[in-house]
């Protein structure tokens, strides 16, 4: 099981309440004869784009705080998308489990915590080795010239990564990955950061911890 913290910081909060505002009306919905959490009620009653909403959220005190309990009542869906971006980037694995809070400081930040098991690394690396190998074929250098060479062998190079991973005893595969993805941590940084403009949301990713549990 590896354990992913992602720190997050320069939250647009607007955003944060319009993504949350469907599922809390959701709610609301399907529950009318229950008693109603007051703050939940007030955001279900700003309808966007209305200017109250904006105005409330540019003077409320603890924004982190309220962003942190939106995103915890939504965990579920939450995980199920970030298990649609490991399915849809070939990775085989499972977020189990999604924590967030707030983190103190001089800046404060939303940390984002999450666990992932059911790691099936010889189907990751059978997915994944085509594309790192075209990835590093583009490159104009020798390690280039070599990845251009095994993707002419086809399905060489997966065979002898699974059989690679097929020897490494399987208590010790998450640490060799916890090591390896800590490796490219700033570049993780990136791409999540890259994920989050392509998706037109206003945050920034601050930093990335992984380890081994």
């Amino acid at each position: 099981m590896i354990r992913a913290r992602v720190y997050v910081k320069e939250i647009d909060y607007n955003m944060v309440l319009d993504m949350a505002m469907s599922y809390v009306n959701k709610g609301h919905s399907e529950n009318d004869g229950e008693k109603r959490n007051p703050f939940s009620w007030t955001i279900s009653r700003l309808e966007k784009p209305s200017k109250l909403k904006e105005f409330l959220i540019s003077v409320v005190p603890g924004k982190d705080n309220i962003a942190a309990y939106l995103f915890n009542r939504n965990d579920q869906v939450i995980k199920e998308a970030l298990n649609d971006v490991l399915m849809k980037n070939k990775i085989a694995a499972n977020i189990n489990n999604l924590d967030i809070e707030v983190v103190k400081g001089v800046n404060k930040m939303l940390k984002f915590e999450v666990t992932i098991d059911q790691i099936d690394y010889v189907q990751t690396v059978e997915n994944l080795t085509p594309l790192l190998l075209q990835k590093m074929a583009e490159q104009d250098n020798k390690a280039g010239r070599v990845a251009q060479m095994l993707l002419s062998r086809q399905e060489l190079p997966s065979n002898v990564l699974k059989a690679a991973i097929g020897a490494i005893p399987e208590d010790q595969r998450d640490e060799l990955l916890t090591d390896i993805l800590m490796e490219y941590k700033e570049e993780l940084v990136g791409t999540l950061n890259s994920i989050v403009t392509k998706n037109n949301m206003k945050a920034e990713i601050s930093q990335l911890k992984i380890d081994n549990q």
